[in-house]
């Protein structure tokens, strides 16, 4: 640490070369962590002899009255001041990142940079010195949705009924945590107060046992024809032709295999070949069909070798069909939509096993399900289980009072008439973009036909499917492909079910029971006992308490059940202010930050990590006055973080920050993406989730978020990915294979998906993102009166389709568009590889207005063009060297990541005299090594959070 002495010598040197000196001898970082801060007048000098000749040599000339910029330094004031500080911040951003001057003009050199920035560093620490305690105020703030659903269910052991009818809480800088944006209206207040009353009623009751245990199961027994006469007729067709080759009637065989398309589902058609004798006998002879045969004058009957092949397919043909009626005696099959909906009717409320017993006709390509009650989707899962061994899947719920229903239904998208052959079309393409070219080959095999859109590939030969049928003068059989197709024998719905009687809420509320006598010394300890918790303090005094006493005892004197007298009571409580603001004292005086009490931190913090009340042993902790303790703090915050509850902090944070939180609302186009489908979005956003989480409980550097050697995947989505040997629905760390193209967040589906507009991949909004949630720097807003991109032109004169690059080129002719294109688009462009659904792509895909005549597709291939730029102009190629430049930037990423979580965390936007907290948040972040989990304990013992 230079001392003040030495430290005024550097200030006043007479040169830059003095300085640089200085800077070599002591080091950029030690001057710029130094506690002195220089004085006004000692900055004053500096910026007459050393900083304004800087400015005028590399600046002023672009930022000047005769410029269109916003920036103007040729009058601004050396003195930082609240009229100009946003501008200096800027500059220092700018400056900082490298953006400014742009490397086609003149730069100053690196020490002349550094000499720029430390003069700028020591006035807003002089700003800041001079403004102590002059802001930084947490404003009151309303808990928001997932906290008011957490705190209900903890309270009362049960979800807070009608959630759902909420209006969305607002945001600020994509977060829902921010009080400015949290408003309670007339309206929302009369939500809680029904969310309330309807919640306390399935939470409590005055019956002396449980209701009874009742299973709703439903079988699916596939309706249709029986397969009997087929099979009888093959019997005979097979005995026929082996006693008497030469009577063989193949038109009567022929119309029997082809009878059986009225008796099979249409989704295992492909298994049933209807020209079964035509195939197999003009096969044996190197015919397309057996009327060539005959056209040759071959008296087929006659040759043994070809009798003895068409009977062993016909056996073939025989037992398959058997195999099939096994299955549809059992199962219903299904490509696409939902099975036989189980109708159950309106359950009491409760926690209820809805469960499926399903398989998969080819376990090798798992398909993708969900299992539904009512309108959502409780489970979802990649299907494998094989025939040989159905598996039942299972998942426990809370009953909503809306469902009626509960169904297995195939996640494969599909919109349109199923009467008309789309479902199967669907279903096909989907395999096809799953499992690529195996079953692309499939569906294009000449036996494969398409009737009228009624029947699909129901043609196929058995030796598209049987391996050991050899075919004497044709090609090797290939390898089996049996179509995946979903089962399902039979779903059920269980319950209700309890853990314990009376429920949990009931004997917590009521602690000596529903049927004690109803005296006002009992309503009194109940509304005292559950204030406590909800309010989360050491004690309710009869001052707050004995209005609520009173109003029990007004209701049941009226003639109420004291009961219902207490729940409607405990609605009012649970839709009081200080149940739905985080009650926090404000300043005695408003220019200083005043600690907050222990229980005001626990439930700061309990809110901070779990959106909801704090617990019995944070509470404790809070009554025993240890967590104002920095390591009591620490030891609290790291139990926290390892409770399961701390998924609301990981999930919420990490998907607000990334920008992924309203991913399901985008609308993927299914004709254009046939691969997509609900699984592969909800394991896109779990894996984001989980990257968090792994980072977190480990403590892993940050900067893994800017690019990492591995990634957490599931089988859906490193099938996605391209990555082979992982299966299943579990997330799991997964080493990353040299070129992958993967690691950190920036390539992660979710994030790309997110950037997207469901069609294609935006250039600017991948551009953006990493401006504004790595690098911390805003794109800007767009000014007035600019066309929007969307109507630059999109084909070329020769009607070729445009990159968006060469779009953005014509956008940018606008020069006030160029202002933020400019840097916007060359951070985007190294993402071009990656298409709206976040894979990758050797290719640029360009989409064209309709489909091409010769390629039946929308699709049509480029070149991509991946070379971009920093903000500093440094230049880069595609996506594995943007993350690299990125990282040459390490500290600014620190810096955004750390703002990010602090405005989560305060629930407020930073502001002027949160500047020193945060750079002294990065410094102690990086000296721990960068860990995730550091982050978040220096964010607990930050000033900020642990004042008023």
């Amino acid at each position: 640490m230079m001392g003040k002495r030495r430290r005024s010598q550097v200030f006043r040197a007479a040169g830059i070369a003095g300085f640089a000196m200085a800077i070599l001898l002591c080091g950029v970082r030690a001057l710029r962590a130094q506690e002195d801060i220089p004085t006004q007048v000692e900055l004053h000098n500096q910026y007459a002899q050393q900083i304004q000749p800087l400015f005028k040599n590399y600046c002023i000339r672009c930022h000047d009255r005769d410029t269109t910029s916003t920036v103007r330094l040729d009058t601004i004031k050396p003195d930082i001041a609240p009229d100009n500080i946003d501008t200096w911040t800027r500059v220092k951003n700018m400056l900082s990142v490298g953006s400014m001057p742009p490397k086609d003009k003149r730069r100053p050199t690196p020490q002349e940079l550094d000499l720029l920035l430390l003069w700028i560093d020591g006035s807003l620490k002089r700003y800041d010195a001079d403004h102590k305690e002059k802001g930084g105020d947490t404003l009151i703030r309303r808990i928001n949705n997932r906290a008011y659903a957490n705190m209900i269910k903890t309270l009362l052991g049960v979800p807070a009924q009608g959630i759902e009818e909420f209006p969305e809480d607002g945001e600020v800088r994509g977060f829902d945590t921010v009080g400015a944006s949290l408003y309670t209206t007339t309206y929302l207040y009369e939500l809680y107060l029904k969310c309330a009353r309807e919640t306390l009623d399935m939470a409590i009751s005055e019956n002396e046992a449980p209701p009874e245990i009742k299973e709703y199961k439903h079988k699916h027994i596939p309706k249709g024809s029986s397969f009997d006469p087929a099979l009888n007729a093959l019997k005979g067709g097979i005995a026929n032709l082996s006693n008497n080759p030469g009577r063989f009637e193949t038109r009567s065989m022929a119309a029997i295999t082809n009878e059986l398309g009225l008796v099979v589902p249409a989704s295992l058609q492909h298994l049933v070949n209807r020209n079964l004798i035509s195939d197999t006998v003009a096969a044996h002879y190197g015919e397309k069909t057996i009327e060539d045969v005959a056209a040759k004058g071959i008296d087929w009957p006659s040759d043994a070798s070809c009798v003895a092949e068409l009977l062993a397919a016909l056996e073939l043909q025989m037992e398959r069909i058997q195999t099939l009626e096994q299955y549809t005696s059992e199962f219903k099959p299904e490509t696409v939509a939902g099975f036989d909906s189980n109708y159950v009717g309106n359950l009491n409320p409760g926690y209820y096993v809805i469960s499926a017993r399903l398989c998969n006709l080819n376990p090798a390509y798992p398909l993708p399900v969900g299992i539904v009650a009512g309108d959502q989707t409780v489970q979802t899962l990649m299907l494998d289980a094989p025939t040989t061994a159905p598996k039942t899947y299972a998942v426990k719920v809370f009953w909503n009072k809306r469902w009626d229903r509960v169904d297995a239904q195939s996640l494969i998208p599909y919109y349109g008439d199923f009467t008309m052959g789309g479902a199967e079309r669907y279903y096909w393409s989907h395999i096809t973009a799953l499992y690529g070219r195996t079953f692309k080959q499939y569906l294009e095999a000449p036996q494969n036909q398409f009737y009228d859109g009624r029947r699909l590939w129901s043609n196929l030969p058995v030796s598209a499917v049987d391996t050991n049928v050899e075919t004497k003068g044709a090609a090797p059989a290939p390898a089996p492909i049996l179509g995946p197709v979903i089962f399902c024998s039979e779903t059920s719905v269980r319950g209700p079910i309890y853990e314990s009687w009376p429920p949990p809420a009931t004997a917590r509320i009521f602690m000596h029971g529903v049927k004690a006598p109803p005296t006002r010394e009992y309503a009194e300890e109940i509304v005292k006992s559950f204030m406590k918790r909800a309010y989360a303090v050491r004690d309710c005094d009869a001052a707050i308490a004995n209005p609520y006493v009173d109003m029990i005892m007004s209701h049941y004197e009226s003639g109420k059940n004291f009961v219902d007298a207490v729940k409607f009571t405990l609605s009012i409580i649970l839709s009081s202010p200080q149940f739905l603001y985080l009650n926090e004292d404000p300043r005695a005086d408003a220019a200083k930050r005043k600690p907050l009490s222990a229980f005001e931190l626990a439930r700061r913090l309990a809110y901070f990590l779990w959106s909801d009340l704090p617990d019995d042993a944070l509470l404790a902790s809070a009554a025993s006055g240890a967590l104002l303790d920095a390591k009591e703090l620490v030891a609290q915050t790291r139990r926290m973080l390892k409770d399961e509850r701390s998924r609301a902090f990981r999930e919420a944070f990490s998907s607000q920050w990334l920008k992924i939180d309203k991913l399901g609302l985008i609308a993927f186009s299914y004709d254009l993406f046939p691969g997509y489908d609900k699984f592969l979005m909800r394991s896109a956003k779990e894996e984001s989730v989980a990257f968090f989480s792994e980072l977190l409980e480990k403590n892993e550097s940050v900067l893994n978020f800017i690019d990492s050697d591995f990634a957490m995947l599931n089988g859906r989505l490193a099938q996605h990915y391209g990555i082979p040997g992982i299966t299943g629905d579990e997330f799991r760390r997964v080493a990353l294979p040299p070129g992958s193209h993967r690691g950190g967040v920036l390539t992660q589906a979710s994030v790309l998906m997110a950037t997207s507009n469901g069609m294609v991949g935006s250039l600017v909004r991948r551009g953006a993102f990493v401006m504004e949630r790595l690098l911390g720097v805003s794109p800007g807003t767009p000014p007035p009166n600019v066309p929007p991109f969307d109507k630059t032109k999109t084909l070329n004169e020769g009607g070729a389709p445009l990159t968006q690059l060469e779009r953005l080129s014509m956008h940018r002719e606008n020069i006030n568009c160029a202002r933020c294109h400019d840097k916007i688009d060359l951070l985007g462009v190294g993402l071009e590889n990656f298409d709206a659904l976040g894979a990758w792509n050797a290719k640029l895909k360009l989409l064209l207005p309709e489909n091409d005549k010769k390629t039946h597709t929308r699709w049509q291939e480029h070149e991509a063009d991946v070379h971009g730029a920093m903000l500093d102009k440094t230049p880069y190629n595609g996506s594995d060297e943007l993350k690299q430049r990125l990282l040459e930037h390490k500290d600014q990423f620190v810096k955004c990541l750390a703002e990010y979580m602090l405005i989560y965390a305060l629930g407020r936007d930073l502001e002027l005299s949160d500047r020193p907290i945060v750079d002294k948040l990065c410094v102690d972040v990086a000296a721990g090594g960068y860990g995730l989990s550091t982050l978040v304990e220096r964010v607990v013992l930050s000033d900020v959070f642990r004042n008023k």
